[in-house]
């Protein structure tokens, strides 16, 4: 019988102890304090935990401290998040959203702007409307109190940016949007192998970075030395890739038009 109660016990005290139940309610908690526990819990978890923890960030986390007004906790986050899984470019893309979005609701709306360059950057091809959207808005934040519309401007650019050979300008709105390299150095060093793993993590962080010629050489490396099972999500990295370095999507959509039909819809499948 002691044997059998021993069992229970024991998953009890591994349940109460896990990581991510405590996460969940000290983020949902009323008092500053314990929230904060929470918030150092997720930065001490990540590199033991990466998996779970990002999904938790991703999933809930970030927008209930959002929805708490803990919106530097937000910005470090998921920031802390995208470098910590950088393969996962739909991640980072929401991430980078969350990230905006802190900055927004704190009136830092160069740093939001910079967040949303970087989402723009390494969206995927699906999410590229949503990224649209984002800088839109923080356009349009930047824009108070000044006589241009920047956020119209921008929107003008992108229609122009359908154009599946368009003339890149280097004075557009969206050139004129900086983004910290300083942020992304560190991890970019970290992986500089020629491995088809590193080159996709590289090639994503240096998007996020707003290195993009960089990135796309990455991306096209990869295509080099792909299995038939990579092939796919390398021709789309490089895709995302081309929208970042013309600042819009027409020759990504040239670029997908141009692969072979069985691959067209890897990245919606």
């Amino acid at each position: 019988m002691n044997i059998l109660f021993a069992v229970p016990i024991a998953f009890l005290i591994t349940s109460a102890s896990s990581p991510t139940t405590s996460i969940d309610s000290g983020i949902l908690s009323d008092d500053v304090s314990v929230r904060n526990a929470a918030v150092e819990q997720i930065v001490s978890s990540i590199s033991t935990e990466p998996t779970r923890i990002v999904e938790g960030l991703r999933s809930k986390w970030l927008r209930q401290l959002l929805e708490r007004g803990d919106n530097d906790a937000v910005a470090k986050l998921s920031l802390l998040g995208a470098l910590t899984l950088p393969q996962f470019e739909q991640t980072a893309e929401q991430l980078f959203k969350f990230r905006a979005e802190a900055f927004l609701a704190m009136n830092r709306v160069d740093e939001a702007l910079s967040a949303a360059k970087s989402c723009f950057n390494v969206s995927t091809m699906y999410g590229f409307h949503d990224a649209v959207t984002l800088v839109s808005r923080c356009l349009a934040a930047k824009s108070q109190g000044l006589q241009s519309d920047l956020a119209a401007l921008f929107r003008i650019e992108q229609v122009r940016m359908l154009d599946e050979s368009p003339t890149r300008n280097s004075e557009s709105v969206l050139a004129s949007i900086t983004v910290d390299y300083s942020l992304f150095e560190s991890q970019i060093r970290q992986r500089q192998g020629a491995w088809f793993g590193a080159l996709l993590e590289r090639g994503n962080l240096l998007l996020m970075a707003d290195r993009n010629a960089e990135a796309l050489k990455c991306f096209q490396d990869a295509i080099k030395i792909a299995t038939p099972q990579q092939k796919a999500s390398a021709q789309h990295a490089v895709a995302r890739a081309l929208k970042a370095v013309n600042g819009g999507i027409g020759p990504a959509n040239n670029w997908i038009r141009s692969l072979a039909p069985e691959l067209r819809g890897a990245e919606s499948r």
